[in-house]
């Protein structure tokens, strides 16, 4: 008969195998020596967990500490809707406004050579000139552009030609509260 030949294990060997042992006997240790809550908030890093290394359901009602939820962490219509408040102050009047804009212009108007020409338009009843235009056709320029003369929007033009010119008028009206 022969006989075995045996050989040792290399040193490194021995120590792969006795960090083997260490590595996975380590979180066995660790359940069993610390005392119960000994790793808590204090413990654990800031973002270290997260919702995908929590189990589904692990956290619950029963264990979220009363007021620390906000409404934004709630989806819309998760909340119930709380009592009326009290009536608020009456707010300040409000800034005029206009209404019923219309605009009203006159005929044109001739003017004859070397004159003037005043043309002037009225709002109807009830409104208030809130602006005007006016034009004119040939050598007369507009000297005048306003309320003027007892008319609401009056245009005056001086005909500087040799022949006649044309003027008029337009109104912007309004009701003004």
């Amino acid at each position: 008969m022969r006989a075995i030949a045996t050989r040792l294990p290399s040193p490194a060997m021995i120590v792969a195998c006795v960090a083997l042992v260490v590595a996975l006997g380590g979180a066995s240790y660790a359940a069993t020596v610390l005392p119960k809550n000994a790793v808590g908030t204090a413990q654990i890093q800031k973002k270290a967990v997260t919702a995908a290394k929590l189990r589904k359901n692990a956290v619950n009602g029963p264990k979220v500490k009363d007021g620390s939820l906000m409404a934004a962490d709630f989806k819309a219509g998760q909340l119930p809707v709380g009592p009326q408040g009290p009536k608020g102050d009456q707010g300040a009047a409000g800034t005029p406004g206009i209404s019923g804009f219309q605009v009203v212009a006159s005929p044109n108007v001739s003017v004859a050579a070397g004159q003037y020409g005043i043309v002037g338009v009225d709002c109807p009843a009830g409104k208030k000139v809130i602006g005007g235009a006016g034009g004119t056709e040939g050598d007369a320029p507009i000297t005048l552009m306003e309320p003027y003369n007892n008319y609401d929007w009056a245009v005056v033009a001086r005909n500087d030609g040799g022949g006649p010119a044309s003027v008029n008028a337009i109104a912007y009206c309004a009701n003004l509260s």
